[in-house]
């Protein structure tokens, strides 16, 4: 009898658009991942300007950015690239027109397809050069054997325009996107967790480093889930690489404000967007091992309990951990005279001497330094008073800089000038 064909496994689904500097850094790994995970790997060329329009989402997102997200945003591209060992910068120009370059790409045989999308993101994102030249796109073609004229076939648009469609139907809003089955990952930042929640493996903690670093400052709100993750952490990172830790409580709404932000980002995402953020907020919890759950005070008020982490820096974590975790409505002095005296602490007299007017200044004082030194959400990091680093998913980056990466020497090369 003829023993029973074992099932293929599910293709991980790579979805990206070479005009995406994010998307071509993931091009350069996702298959050595596809491969450590035992699955095919199915490349999906689409266009990320057509999944903004299907998803809702505007389509140069970064144009509605404040100027202290667009800096960060500038730097990060090429410290993220360091990370993986390439050289890229934000292009001349970009964002490009890809429409031409994803049909190449969509135009080869799908043997070849990921190999032609590297070369159009070195052109683009390492040599400045313009994914609009034809001459460009003659060239990449001729190398890889593709014939040119193939990016004006009717079935080569079509092709490409139903992929942009079937990706953004799964769920994808922006590029690089991954998916397996039901499951969706968006970014190339995010290629680790996906790693660790289809494996189940939990992630190796870096090795520690000694560093020249004196002082990790972590600017942040308890209105945040993820202010609450990067807390969570923030003192075993601080003990793994023996620098001192500082925490700066500010008050994000009000930070927002300031800087010309949506006061509360959640409600003015695209709802694919929404959707992801929800799944996401969990996954990087239990990426960092930190339990949690989603408060349903949501959005916290967080003011009176920001001036108690200035008067004690020591219940902190305790306060994060009693919204995101208790579900305890903080912005409700009672509620946090229950909780004060539950740990044992002279609720009345703690509370009072947060109304005190010097910590209420000192709060003001604490945002206005955040936004002077380009701080414009939570969590943030900074070195030794160095750029700020927002983000939990910006903890590998983090974990580099304290082992010695040269920050300022990378942000030097990001405008194309000398490291």
């Amino acid at each position: 009898m003829q023993e029973p064909t074992a099932a293929r496994p599910q293709p991980l689904i790579f979805s990206a658009d070479v005009v995406c500097p994010y998307a071509c850094m993931a091009l350069f790994e996702v298959e050595a991942l596809a491969a450590r995970l035992g699955l095919p790997l199915f490349f999906e060329p689409v266009l990320l300007g057509g999944l903004f329009r299907e998803t809702g989402g505007a389509d140069q997102p970064t144009t509605t950015w404040n100027m202290a997200k667009a800096r960060h945003g500038f730097y990060d591209i090429r410290r993220q690239a360091a990370l993986r060992g390439l050289d890229f910068k934000l292009a001349p120009g970009h964002p490009r027109r890809s429409v031409e370059a994803m049909r190449l790409v969509t135009a080869a045989p799908p043997s070849e397809r990921l190999a032609i999308a590297r070369t159009l993101a070195l052109a683009y994102h390492q040599d400045g050069r313009d994914l609009s030249d034809r001459a460009l796109l003659a060239e990449v073609a001729a190398k890889h054997g593709v014939d040119i004229a193939r990016i004006d076939d009717q079935d080569v648009k079509d092709e490409l325009r139903a992929a942009t469609a079937t990706a953004a139907a799964a769920g994808a809003f922006g590029v690089p996107t991954f998916r397996l089955g039901e499951s969706l990952w968006w970014g190339a930042d995010r290629m680790a967790l996906m790693e660790q929640m289809i494996s189940g493996q939990a992630p190796q903690q870096p090795a520690p480093a000694a560093s020249g670093a004196r002082v990790l400052r972590l600017t942040h709100d308890l209105s945040s889930p993820f202010s609450y993750i990067g807390v969570s952490v923030a003192a075993a990172i601080a003990a793994r690489h023996g620098v001192q830790l500082e925490l700066r409580p500010v008050l994000l709404g009000a930070l927002f404000r300031s800087i010309g932000t949506p006061e509360v980002p959640l409600f003015a995402m695209p709802e694919a967007r929404r959707r992801w953020f929800a799944r996401d907020l969990g996954e990087q919890a239990d990426q960092q091992g930190v339990p949690f759950q989603f408060t349903s005070h949501f959005p916290v008020r967080t003011v009176t309990a920001l001036r108690l982490c200035l008067l004690r820096p020591d219940l902190t974590l305790r306060l994060y951990q009693a919204v995101w975790l208790e579900d305890q409505n903080i912005g409700e002095e009672t509620v946090l005279l229950k909780l004060l005296e539950a740990w044992g602490e002279d609720g009345p007299a703690l509370l009072a001497a947060a109304n005190d007017p010097a910590l209420k200044a000192q709060l003001r004082e604490n945002n206005a330094a955040a936004e002077q030194e380009g701080v414009f959400g939570v969590p943030t990091w900074q070195v030794d008073g160095g750029p700020p680093i927002w983000g939990v998913d910006r903890l590998p980056l983090l974990e580099a800089i304290l082992s010695g990466l040269d920050l300022a020497a990378l942000d030097a090369g990001a405008d194309g000038s000398a490291a």
